[in-house]
């Protein structure tokens, strides 16, 4: 799914969208101007999509944070239950 996306991005076949990616990992910009242009299209689709994965991130900071402070208070709330119980059955 996510290479056919890329391949639709990028406006070119599987074999030159390897062929893109292996020039981005190395630095290598294309001197040819359409080859220019998918690589552009493609590097700007994938950076769209790390940006839309980025954006969620603190909204699941967040639910963390509440999730482990109510297992926190929920877990205080126990131990000072089962330690009155205790002391009155003695």
């Amino acid at each position: 799914m996510q290479r056919r996306r890329a391949n639709r991005a990028a406006g070119t076949d599987p074999r030159g969208l390897v062929e893109l990616s292996r020039r981005i990992r190395h630095h290598d910009v294309p001197r040819d101007p359409e080859e220019r242009e998918s690589m552009r299209r493609l590097v700007d689709d994938q950076l769209n999509l790390l940006e839309r994965k980025g954006r969620w991130l603190p909204y699941w900071l967040g639910f963390v944070g509440l999730v482990a402070a109510a297992l926190l208070a929920l877990g205080v709330a126990k131990d000072q239950w089962s330690s009155r119980s205790s002391s009155r059955s003695a």
